[in-house]
């Protein structure tokens, strides 16, 4: 049985590690070398507080998946209001805008719903704040993904084209 909980400060180092796993995953689909793996435990937490800072100064949320005492997953938003942002103002329906800026569940407890849990928990959170949207981009290599966010109703709109130079 998976419990969603709003982030506890006492599993910071937890959240630091799944923070981890999850970069290191994406550095593993990464055809173009571009992703790097953390330097080290320093740079860890500096990440990870970032992602924590943003989510309270942002209007934002950070979720953790519980299991057999412990966090499996996270998921960290924000909310964006569009009418701060001028280009975008002038050109789209103006509103507030969820983002979901990271999640990940555990290798082990993938197909098993945990995801699927998360990403409710965000999607209400985010239409309780009178969002029109939910947002979030998905690294180009993690198909996987795609595919389960396709199987959350998501749908692709936008694509971030990228060039070596």
């Amino acid at each position: 049985m998976v419990e969603i909980i709003d982030y506890k400060s006492e599993y910071h180092d937890e959240l630091a590690h799944m923070v981890n796993e999850f970069n290191d995953y994406i550095v593993s689909l990464d055809k173009d070398d571009l992703a790097k793996s953390f330097d080290s435990q320093e740079d860890i937490f500096k990440y990870t507080d970032k992602l924590i800072e943003d989510a309270v100064k942002m209007n934002g949320f950070l979720y953790l998946a519980m299991a057999e005492g412990k966090p499996v997953g996270f998921i960290q938003g924000i909310v964006r209001d569009s009418k701060e942002e001028l280009f975008y103002a002038l050109t789209h329906k103006v509103g507030n805008h969820g983002w979901v800026g990271e999640f990940f569940v555990d290798e082990k407890y993938r197909g098993q719903g945990v995801g699927k849990a998360l990403f409710e928990k965000a999607r209400t959170f985010l239409a309780d704040k009178q969002c029109i949207t939910l947002n979030l981009e998905v690294f180009g290599y993690n198909l996987d993904a795609v595919e389960v966010y396709k199987a959350f109703g998501m749908k692709a709109r936008d694509h971030v084209m990228n060039m070596f130079l």
